[in-house]
């Protein structure tokens, strides 16, 4: 159990040498030291909470600046991939002439066009017909025409989601 001098009898605060002037100074500076933690605590609490939020802007710059980087770079390569085909906006669309054969077995065949859909063909017949007819059409110029459109629209699609991409963090910087 805790007491306090002040509430003593005066003759046991005489005998312990207890004065209540002093005892109320140094009340007094303990309180306005702890006064001037608690601000400074704020102060740095405040410092602390700045320096975070540049630091997260900073994050979010160099990101968008990486983005962006990336954007450019896909564009070069667009155009540098358009120019050495030869191949303008209007030649650049899907052809379902161009197939590729991914995987066969006795009863399907698993087909992939320049656009990336798979797609099944069964049979009653023997497939050795309708595989060696694919074959023939993916060994034709136009596939292989195809073949190359198929790097400009690859490009184009990585564009375009790096530029959804770009789009989002520069919606969720404002």
């Amino acid at each position: 159990m805790f007491v306090f001098f002040s509430a003593l009898p005066r003759e046991f605060q005489k005998m312990f040498g207890y004065d209540a002037i002093k005892s109320a100074r140094y009340e007094n500076k303990v309180k306005a030291q702890k006064k001037l933690i608690e601000r400074e605590e704020r102060e740095r609490a405040a410092r602390e909470q700045k320096r975070n939020a540049e630091k997260d802007r900073r994050y979010k710059d160099q990101r968008i600046n990486a983005q962006q980087q990336i954007v450019r770079k896909l564009e070069v390569e667009l155009d540098e991939a358009k120019k050495r085909l030869g191949i303008t906006e209007k030649t650049v669309s899907p052809d379902r002439n161009a197939l590729g054969i991914s995987s066969v077995d006795s009863s399907r065949v698993s087909i992939e066009s320049p656009w990336g859909y798979g797609e099944r063909i069964r049979s009653g017949e023997p497939n050795t017909a309708v595989i060696n007819k694919l074959r023939k059409e993916v060994d034709t110029p136009s596939a292989k025409r195809d073949t190359r459109k198929q790097e400009v629209i690859d490009l184009q699609l990585k564009l375009e989601a790096a530029q959804r991409s770009l789009d989002k963090m520069l919606e969720e910087d404002d």
